[in-house]
């Protein structure tokens, strides 16, 4: 490794062949791009290499599992001005490490909820996981970055949107993403919005030190960043707003809209697929619901119940019939021929003519 002052940006990512994009845009804005596989490099860095800015990417599925002692060392890389971006995922099957995930990044009070953001309603984008957000930005200090790196005034077609004056801002392709649960060390900065379910839950969130020092951004969704979806909408701008906050330490965060944010509570279903296994009782007069509902799932209705077999045996010799296994018997039918007669003469048919 170079000591040479600069911008330098490690990658740790299973699927780092999917950012080609975003080592682009970050080659041409003067970051030395590198993709590590092993984070002990780190400690290297918090001893030796003198840079400007140093940042860390870590996106789901992770490379491999993190050991404590290379969570440590991200940690203390973080301590020393370096700057982390964890990029988490919706999809289960990239969740292989979610645990350590959240290990890592609860230390700045964020956690990767195990759940999928999806639209119900299509609109764009057809699959349920490229979900279109608009309205997405909650703090006024990204959107004012935001709307600068798109430079240019969104154009809305949608007749809809514009009488109700909603989905003009920026747009992103939330593809894949999960929702955060955000404490108070960190700020939350983009939410679902009211287009997608989970409704109004947080996407994305900074965190950072009264000093500049610590910068951690959060985000649900690693799709974003890909190849597939970093030119859609306004996703890179988006990633140009994060590579602004890392970097720059005047980046401004809007107090007030920190403190205001209410996010309400996701409503947790139940999961319909168990459900559907176990037989549910069903009344023909409906009765008073009780306190506690699960109660109304009484599986012993459905039991087996052998207590009537003693009973059972004992009817036979009352009843002199004799106890052995079930015999098919035969039946015995006596066909009875018809009483018909074979007919021994032609065809009497009518004349077709009249009579004159």
């Amino acid at each position: 490794m170079d000591n040479k002052t600069g911008k330098l940006f490690l990658i740790f990512a299973k699927r780092s062949d999917y950012l080609t994009q975003l080592t682009k845009y970050l080659s041409d804005d003067g970051w030395h791009v590198r993709s590590i596989d092993d984070l002990r490099v780190l400690a290297a860095i918090n001893d030796k290499v003198q840079s400007d800015t140093v940042c860390l990417l870590i996106t789901e599925p992770l490379a491999r599992d993190l050991s404590k002692k290379e969570l440590l060392l991200i940690v203390k890389f973080t301590s020393k001005n370096g700057s982390l971006i964890i990029a988490g995922s919706g999809d289960s099957q990239k969740q292989d490490h979610r645990d350590k995930l959240n290990v890592l990044a609860a230390q700045y009070g964020i956690r990767f909820n195990d759940d999928c953001v999806i639209r119900p309603n299509p609109y764009k984008h057809y699959h349920p996981k490229e979900v279109l957000i608009e309205d997405f930005v909650v703090n006024r200090g990204l959107g004012d970055s935001l709307r600068k790196h798109i430079g240019r005034k969104k154009s809305i077609d949608d007749s809809y949107l514009k009488e109700q004056g909603v989905g003009t801002g920026p747009r992103i392709i939330y593809a894949e993403g999960c929702t955060l649960s955000v404490g108070k060390r960190s700020t939350i900065v983009m939410t679902s919005s009211k287009w997608a379910l989970p409704s109004s839950q947080a996407i994305c969130s900074f965190h950072r030190d009264k000093d500049g020092s610590n910068r951690v951004i959060a985000l649900g969704s690693a799709s974003i960043m890909e190849d597939p979806y970093i030119e859609k909408e306004d996703n890179m701008a988006l990633i140009k707003t994060f590579i602004e906050f890392i970097s720059n330490k005047d980046f401004a965060i809007n107090v007030s809209d920190a403190k205001t944010i209410e996010i309400p509570e996701s409503n947790i279903t139940p999961d319909v697929n168990r459900l559907i296994e176990v037989p549910i009782a069903c009344f023909q007069e409906p009765d008073p619901l009780p306190d506690d509902k699960s109660t109304l799932i009484d599986k012993k209705l459905f039991n087996i119940d052998n207590s009537m077999l003693p009973k059972l045996i004992e009817a036979y010799g009352k009843l002199n019939v004799s106890r052995g296994p079930l015999t098919l018997i035969k039946p015995e039918i006596d066909r009875l021929p018809l009483e018909l007669e074979p007919a021994t003469h032609g065809f009497l048919l009518r004349k077709l003519t009249r009579e004159k």
